[in-house]
Formats: C-alpha cells, sequence, structure tokens
C-alpha cells in the first residue's frame, strides 16, 4: 500500500486501506457499515460508528468496530463535510483494527492532519467566572473573549448585549 508523509512519519490513506480490504480475498463476505452514533452538540459535533461485518452461514459476525468524533467548523473541509469525515475516519480506524494499513500508526492521514489542525485552532470554552469578569471588563476586553473563547449562544449574547456589540 502506498504512504504518506506527516510530520515525517509514514500514513497509509483510508482509501488505499479500503483498496486493500476489497481486493483481498479474505474479506470477500464482508461488508463496513456506518451510522451517526449521536450528534453530541448539534451545532458543533458528530460521533459515527463503522462495523466490519463478516458473512457466515447467513449470520453477521462484527470483525471490528470503530468510532470517530468531527467538530463542524466555519472554514475548511468540516463547514461542509464534517459527517463524510467522520465516516471516513471510523472506517479507516476499524480497517487498522483488522490490521490493514497499520505498519506504523491506526490513526490515518487525514485523522492526523485534522487533529493538528484543532490543536492549532480549539479555543479554551469560556468559564462562568470568565464570564462574570468579562461582564464587569471593558468593551475592548469583551471583543477579545469572544474571539479567543468558545462559548454557549447564552454566554455569547450576555457579552455581546452587555457592550451593545455589533
Amino acid at each position: 500500500m502506498k504512504t504518506t508523509k506527516i510530520r515525517g512519519n509514514d500514513y497509509i490513506t483510508v482509501n488505499e486501506r479500503l483498496k486493500h480490504f476489497r481486493s483481498d480475498e479474505r474479506f470477500k463476505d464482508c461488508a463496513i457499515i456506518d451510522e451517526i452514533v449521536d450528534r453530541g452538540n448539534p451545532e458543533s459535533e458528530i460521533y459515527v460508528r463503522a462495523t466490519i461485518i463478516k458473512y457466515i452461514d447467513g449470520n453477521q459476525i462484527i470483525l471490528s468496530q470503530a468510532h470517530s468524533q468531527e467538530y463542524i467548523t466555519k472554514t475548511g473541509v468540516n463547514k461542509t463535510s464534517f459527517l463524510e469525515n467522520a465516516t471516513t475516519s471510523a472506517i479507516g480506524r476499524a480497517l487498522g483494527y483488522l490490521g490493514i494499513g497499520i505498519d506504523t500508526a491506526i490513526a490515518s492521514k487525514d485523522e492526523v492532519e485534522n487533529a493538528v489542525h484543532l490543536q492549532k485552532n480549539m479555543k479554551n470554552k469560556l468559564t462562568t467566572d470568565q464570564l462574570k469578569k468579562t461582564l464587569m471588563g471593558t468593551k475592548d476586553q469583551a471583543v477579545k473573549v469572544l474571539d479567543m473563547f468558545s462559548m454557549t449562544n447564552d454566554q455569547k449574547n450576555q457579552i455581546i448585549n452587555q457592550f451593545k456589540i455589533k
């Protein structure tokens, strides 16, 4: 299987793992089932499960099962394709659990790239104490807090209304 480099390490993409799975005689009576498990916060995340089954004498035997989580973003691929990314990651991980494409790691290339991106761009959640302090601060401080933290809609509205931010 072809590999690609990420941060100096070799990773095998999910499409390479899937091609191997579909061409390997050991998996000829197998299927992949993916499903949404939970939406978490429907505005910001999704959880997907991929299950690889084998049909033996009319029975379905689970060979592998894996989950993934994706955050919905305002820009980039996860603005429109968070479900597809979550599904691809879960399938790649389930294939990895079968030993396909795990010479160096279970995580797929896309999973690693996405994790690195999220770590760089993930905002801390605004706490109740931080909200109280923000509401007692200045408008300039409030604008910075809106930019620096993730928060509930209620928290955001309190700050916007308190300082009349447009």
